[in-house]
């Protein structure tokens, strides 16, 4: 049985579509280092994942994983809500 690790919760997490910030990986997961649990998910896992940091115009990170056939330029107009 595989443990239930921070990377596989957030894994699960950015799989099932959603976004991702510091903040809320403290608050959801108890995770202190979100920039290094995405590196490894895109260096180790294969994952793609963006961050949307300048679209939301922002000064922290907003991750996102774009799966396969996923236009980019989708992600150019959004807006924080």
């Amino acid at each position: 049985m595989k443990k239930n690790t921070k990377k596989a919760q957030i894994k699960r997490w950015f799989l099932s579509g959603k976004t991702l910030t510091p903040k809320e990986a403290i608050n959801l997961f108890d995770s202190y280092r979100l920039a290094a649990v995405v590196a490894e998910l895109k260096d180790k896992d294969g994952l793609k994942i963006i961050n949307l940091q300048k679209q939301f115009n922002v000064n922290y990170g907003v991750y996102k994983i774009v799966k396969n056939g996923e236009n980019l330029n989708l992600f150019t107009n959004i807006k924080k809500t």
